[in-house]
């Protein structure tokens, strides 16, 4: 019997701006999964509230440092958010991994 494979991924928390009106905080949500849908990732978590704290991951596959630096480019060129953290690349897997 051989190991399971590691499931590769990343957390990323994304805190909007508080003055962000519905709408503008829907387009950002829109525009985030337009990003993860280029690339091939999917994320699940969280998406209300002051922050909204997501598990990027590749289904069948594995989340990349390429991935990474594409949701970091993404949410510092975004003005609507007041704050972002983009983890490092963990098998989600081990306990306490994200």
């Amino acid at each position: 019997m051989s190991a399971a494979c590691p499931e590769y991924g990343f957390a990323v928390t994304l805190t909007p701006d508080p003055a962000l009106a519905p709408a503008d905080r829907d387009a950002l949500r829109a525009d985030l999964a337009r990003l993860l849908a280029m690339r091939g990732v999917d994320a699940g978590g969280a998406r209300g509230g002051a922050a909204w704290r997501l598990v990027v991951t590749r289904d069948g596959g594995q989340a990349t440092d390429g991935d990474r630096g594409a949701a970091r480019a993404w949410a510092a060129a975004r003005p609507e958010l007041a704050a972002f953290e983009v983890g490092d690349l963990v098998d989600l897997g081990e306990p306490g991994a994200v």
